[in-house]
C-alpha cells in the first residue's frame, strides 16, 4: 500500500469503531471477478478497511442536488456490498465507460468512479499509486459531471466534516424483538414510559393482524407493534430510529432501560446508517 493508502487509512483509524465495517474478501473477490481492473485500488483499500461509506450522510454533506425530486429521500443510498455495486455497473456502463457505482439519490441518478488509468505503468490497470475520480450521472439528461479530479481527496473532505461534527451525520436504527405475546398495550407502555420530553406526535395505526403505536418528534422515531399470524404466531417488538446526537443518545439509553425492564426480550437489532 503506498503513502496516499496509508494516509487515508490513518484518517479510518481515527474513526469510531461502530463507523468502520469493511467489506469481506468475498465481497472484494466478487468485485475482482466481476469488474477486472475496472476496481480503482484506492478505493479498493477504502472499502476493504472501512466498507463502502454508508456513514455519510449525502444530503449533510452537500453531494444531493438541491433541485431533485420532492419524493426523493433525503438521505440517498450508499452502496452496502458488493451484489448492490456490480447489479448497477451493468445498466450504468451502457451510458458511461469505466464506471464504478458508489450510491446514488433515490431519483434514479448515479455517484460514480472512473479510473484515471494504470497506476504502476505495467499496462494491467492495477496500480497501486491509482486514484479515481468522482462522477454524478444524471439518469435523465444522460450526462455525467465531474465532481471531483480525485476520489482520496473527496473522501479525506468528507471525513474532515464527519471529525467536526461526528454525531451529525448518523442515524441508529433499534429492534427488540419481545418474548412471548405481552400484547400491544404492555409495549405501548413500555415506549411511553421512556420518552424523553414533550411535544411527541403519537399515531395509531390498527388492522385486522397488525397494530401499531409510533411516537415521533424530528427525527426521533419510536414505536409499538405486534403482529399475529395465521398460523397463530404473534410477532411483538419496540422500534427506535434516532440520531447519534446527545438528545438521540439519551432517548436510545431510556428506551433501552424501559425495554430491559418491563419486556423479556428475545433478540436485539441494531444499525448505525
Amino acid at each position: 500500500m503506498n503513502r496516499t493508502h496509508d494516509e487515508l487509512r490513518a484518517r479510518l483509524d481515527t474513526l469510531p469503531l461502530r463507523l468502520r465495517a469493511g467489506w469481506s474478501a468475498e465481497d472484494l473477490a466478487a468485485l475482482d471477478a466481476a469488474l477486472g481492473a475496472r476496481l480503482p485500488p484506492i478505493y479498493r483499500a477504502w472499502v476493504a478497511a472501512y466498507g463502502s461509506g454508508v456513514h455519510l450522510d449525502l444530503e449533510a454533506h452537500g453531494v444531493l442536488r438541491p433541485d431533485r425530486p420532492a419524493w426523493a429521500p433525503t438521505r440517498g443510498e450508499w452502496h452496502h456490498d458488493a451484489e448492490s455495486v456490480i447489479s448497477e455497473v451493468r445498466w450504468l456502463q451502457e451510458s458511461v465507460a469505466d464506471a464504478l457505482p458508489l450510491g446514488h439519490d433515490g431519483a434514479g441518478n448515479v455517484f460514480l468512479l472512473r479510473r484515471h488509468g494504470d497506476g504502476d505503468g505495467d499496462g494491467d490497470g492495477d496500480g497501486d499509486g491509482d486514484d479515481a475520480s468522482v462522477w454524478f450521472f444524471d439518469h435523465e439528461r444522460e450526462q455525467a459531471v465531474c465532481l471531483a479530479d480525485s476520489f482520496l481527496a473527496w473522501a479525506q473532505a468528507r471525513l474532515d466534516a464527519d471529525l467536526a461534527n461526528p454525531d451529525a451525520a448518523h442515524t441508529v436504527l433499534c429492534t427488540w424483538r419481545v418474548a412471548g405475546d405481552p400484547g400491544l398495550e404492555a409495549l405501548v407502555r413500555v415506549v411511553e414510559g421512556a420518552l424523553q420530553g414533550e411535544g411527541f406526535e403519537r399515531k395509531v395505526e390498527q388492522h385486522r393482524s397488525y397494530g401499531s403505536v409510533g411516537f415521533r418528534r424530528g427525527p426521533l422515531s419510536l414505536s409499538a407493534r405486534r403482529q399475529t399470524y395465521p398460523d397463530g404466531r404473534v410477532s411483538s417488538s419496540v422500534f427506535i430510529g434516532c440520531p447519534t446526537t446527545a438528545a438521540g443518545r439519551r432517548q436510545l439509553a431510556a428506551l433501552e432501560e424501559a425495554v430491559a425492564a418491563g419486556l423479556s426480550v428475545a433478540s436485539v437489532e441494531r444499525e448505525v446508517l
